[in-house]
């Protein structure tokens, strides 16, 4: 209804959406979402595959009655939260700092946009990274290694994993001494 509401036809709101929620990135156009240049449709299709890309017993705790508490307790989802907020911000940064967009909100719109989507490993695109500081397409491609939540639809090694790793390597390291 939102991607219909934003200006898609009914077919292409309808294959776009189930392609959001499977994180298939499987697009009835050539250009992919950026056939739409609209920033409001990136934001919905950006959205749901966050959405998308957390545990989806998250989701199914909130609809049977409990709080939203229940997501901020989820160390996992707390780390992907983090992990896309921070890469979000670097890439507007860097997009900012050498102007590759026009306007402050597109160079927002576009870093948010790309950095969920090749975070959660959908592959949606709206515009050619090409032009990009080399810098970002390759944190882009170590995001995608990350992917989504345990239990999503996202693709990559699962937060939960990366996390664990982190903390499992950090305990050991002060098994040992070294700091």
């Amino acid at each position: 209804m939102a991607l219909w509401g934003a200006g898609m036809d009914v077919f292409d709101a309808i294959s776009h959406s189930f392609s959001t929620i499977a994180i298939g990135g499987f697009s009835t156009h050539d250009a992919s979402i950026g056939y739409f240049n609209s920033p409001t449709i990136n934001t919905i299709i950006a959205v749901f595959l966050l959405i998308s890309g957390c545990n989806f017993s998250l989701h199914f705790a909130l609809l049977s009655g409990r709080s939203l508490k229940v997501y901020w307790r989820d160390p996992e989802f707390r780390m992907f939260i983090f992990v896309q907020l921070t890469l979000v911000a670097v890439c507007t940064l860097v997009l900012w700092w050498h102007n590759v967009y026009q306007t402050g909100l597109q160079t927002v719109n576009q870093a948010f946009f790309q950095v969920v989507s090749m975070a959660t490993t959908a592959g949606f695109t709206t515009d050619s990274i090409a032009h990009w500081p080399l810098f970002l397409p390759v944190l882009l491609l170590c995001s995608a290694f990350i992917g989504g939540c345990a239990g999503s639809t996202g693709g990559g090694l699962k937060v939960i994993r990366i996390l664990l790793l982190f903390l499992q390597g950090s305990r050991e390291l002060k098994a040992t001494g070294a700091s």
